[in-house]
């Protein structure tokens, strides 16, 4: 068995075959690079700055070679390095799951797959060290320290002379499992990656990568030698032709049979269409909120990433918040879009800083500085879902500014200075700032967040837990009816859609014709328009902006449409339905509160709070009235405000109704 100071060089103890001589594998080596040849072209013979091959082509050449490689693959990587100085091996085989991985692996050549977390400093250590002893002077050239000389020389008479020493870049690099290989309600597993020389600085955190590796331990700590990058990118990208038969009828609302995936036209969605059937995939066992859900599902499509001639990037991903009352499915809306989305973090605004969501510099184990990434990063190509985002710090919220418009984090830390990518959509949930929405106050007290954060979300929600007879009906038949059978109910299957959702943003870019993008135009004048009206009329200052960000937001919406579709071109269709959930959503965030004909809202809310403070002082702590009675002191206000003025005291407990409302009675 040799050891050096990184890995175990050969375990193979109870192989009895002969070994080759350094000399024939270096031959063998040397003609396999110069006579193998693929679809007739010999691929390794032309001299390349980096010479990447393919270890089932060495297998297929010379299978002895292959062999050797296998049992002794360090030492006989070291001889191939003899001929070709900077080289990878890549293996095409399946990746192995990182918790799959045990003893019976050591020293195999194997490949693996997952995300960056941290990534080291390079750090430059020797390969062998120029001895000399300061007695004698003899020279030695070893990869280690020997304690004694063999002339006979005193203990310890070594010298590094650094100059001839051979060294080698390394780099540290921690990867963990990616999110489909991680079994629900477990953390992921990790594995530290040793990069040398040529592939260095080739992994940042937030990147998913493939690469092959040896796996060693070193003392008590395992870990792999990559040898070769397979991929730096998602490796999942590959569909089948039946796969892509499917995702041509779902592109069509075909509903595909569960039993063998074979496409079948159900009778049930013979006029459904792909958005239709896709929104109802989404939480199906949440009721209700089809908006909702409709803006969700333009988020996990999301549209064109373009980037400019002069070097100006414009993200493709959307930023949705969902702002509203305790007890109406937020949260599993934000669960329900991770496990859909190809790549999904989950977060709570509560638990995060700033450098959790972002990257943070921290000190490895032996004391060097090492860049990681938060789970902005880690989303990269996929959507973070960030719940209680009021819990967040402000200096925490303004930290992910630069993440959610430009789509990277910079850093300039402990001597760190980069930027890592974080292209990813934002799927934010929140509470109003006094627990509840309040009808009777503005948008701007209701919502405790900066216009910079505000405007960078593309839809904004506010779901309000109101109490109307004939949905809330509409709601208990339908969770009763989750009890009795929770079957699948014609809705597609999150394995599928996931894929679907993949195969999308890979396979399909749309862009705008011209007359969506006149539509588009004409829209975003007459918004600020309206918006400028209001204002004039005496309206507020809107805390939800209206600018060039929403317009975008509406050409990415848009955009998302037709690639749901699996369409190229997004068409008027697709440009006014964006257009309809801007309305129902940012839109009316801005105009939300409650309206009397000829009255703004600022309006009206000034009036009942005057109202609110008459009937205060009508009312003593303690005492009671009778409606009717206050009604005619206050008739010159009118029926409806008088109501209005009521039902906010009544909410805000400084009042009770008693008699079946017809006293009301002040509360200390």
């Amino acid at each position: 068995m040799n050891w050096d100071e990184n890995q175990i060089s050969s375990i193979d103890l109870l192989n009895t075959q002969p070994l080759l001589s350094d000399e024939i594998i270096k031959q063998q080596y040397q003609s396999f690079i110069s006579s193998f040849q693929h679809d007739e072209r010999y691929i390794y013979r032309t001299p390349k700055s980096i010479m990447k091959i393919n270890l089932q082509h060495l297998s297929a050449y010379d299978f002895q070679l292959f062999q050797e490689l296998k049992r002794r693959p360090l030492h006989v990587i070291q001889i191939f390095e003899q001929v070709t100085s900077k080289l990878e091996l890549i293996l095409n085989v399946s990746p192995i799951s990182i918790r799959a991985i045990d003893s019976s692996y050591i020293n195999k050549i194997i490949r693996i797959q997952g995300i960056a977390v941290n990534a080291s400093q390079v750090i430059v250590k020797p390969s062998s060290l120029f001895l000399q002893c300061k007695s004698c002077l003899t020279t030695r050239i070893l990869d280690y320290i020997p304690r004694s000389c063999s002339n006979q020389c005193s203990m310890d008479p070594f010298t590094i002379i650094p100059e001839k020493c051979q060294v080698l870049d390394t780099q540290y690099v921690k990867i963990q499992e990616t999110f489909q290989d991680i079994p629900p309600n477990e953390t992921p597993k990790h594995a530290t990656l040793v990069l040398e020389n040529n592939l260095i600085n080739r992994i940042t955190p937030g990147k998913e990568v493939s690469v092959t590796v040896i796996y060693g331990i070193k003392e008590t700590h395992s870990y792999f030698k990559v040898i070769g990058i397979n991929s730096e990118e998602r490796d999942t990208k590959c569909f089948t032709e039946e796969e892509e038969l499917m995702f041509r009828q779902i592109s069509k609302g075909v509903l595909p049979d569960e039993n063998n995936s074979e496409p079948k036209n159900n009778s049930e969605l013979k006029n459904n269409t792909a958005y239709s059937l896709i929104v109802k995939s989404i939480a199906p066992f949440i009721h209700g909120m089809e908006d909702v859900k409709k803006a969700i599902v333009c988020l996990l499509f999301g549209g064109t990433r373009r980037i400019l001639e002069d070097g100006i990037t414009l993200r493709g991903d959307l930023n949705i918040l969902l702002l509203g009352d305790p007890g109406v499915a937020k949260s599993q809306l934000l669960k329900q879009t991770c496990n859909l989305s190809p790549v999904g973090v989950y977060t709570s605004g509560k638990g995060s800083s700033a450098a959790g969501l972002t990257a943070a510099v921290i000190r490895d184990s032996k004391g060097e500085f090492c860049l990681e990434g938060g789970a902005l990063v880690l989303s990269d190509g996929g959507v973070c879902c960030i719940d209680e985002f009021d819990k967040m710090d402000l200096k925490d919220q303004v930290a992910i500014h630069e993440a959610m418009e430009q789509q990277t984090v910079s850093i300039a830390k402990a001597g760190i200075t980069t930027s890592l990518n974080t292209r990813c959509s934002v799927l934010a949930a929140a509470n109003p700032t006094f627990g509840r929405y309040d009808n009777y106050r503005s948008i701007g007290e209701n919502i405790d967040f900066g216009i910079s954060v505000m405007s960078r979300f593309d839809f904004i929600f506010i779901i309000k837990d109101e109490c109307i007879r004939s949905r809330d009906e509409e709601m208990a038949r339908h969770i009763m009816g989750i009890h009795k059978d929770s079957k699948n109910m014609g809705f597609l299957d999150t394995e599928i859609l996931r894929r679907y959702i993949l195969y999308a943003r890979s396979k399909i870019f749309p862009s705008l014709n011209d007359k969506a993008r006149d539509r588009l135009c004409d829209f975003y004048v007459n918004a600020r328009k309206n918006i400028k009206k209001w204002e004039k009329m005496g309206g507020e200052k809107s805390i939800i902006p209206i600018t060039v960000r929403q317009l975008e937001s509406v050409c990415r919406c848009a955009e998302a449409l037709a690639r749901m579709e699996l369409n190229e071109n997004v068409s008027e269709w697709h440009v006014e339905e964006a257009i309809r959930l801007f309305m129902v959503s940012t839109m009316d965030a801005v105009n939300k509160g409650y309206y009397i004909e000829g009255m703004n809202r600022k309006g009206i809310v000034d009036e009942i709070r005057i109202l609110c403070d008459k009937i205060r002082e009508m009312l003593p702590v303690g005492t009671g009235r009778s409606y009717d009675s206050l009604r005619d002191r206050l008739k010159d206000y009118g029926d409806e405000k008088i109501n209005r003025a009521i039902e906010y005291l009544v909410k805000s407990e400084k009042v009770v109704l008693r008699n079946m409302g017809k006293v009301i009675v002040r509360m200390p």
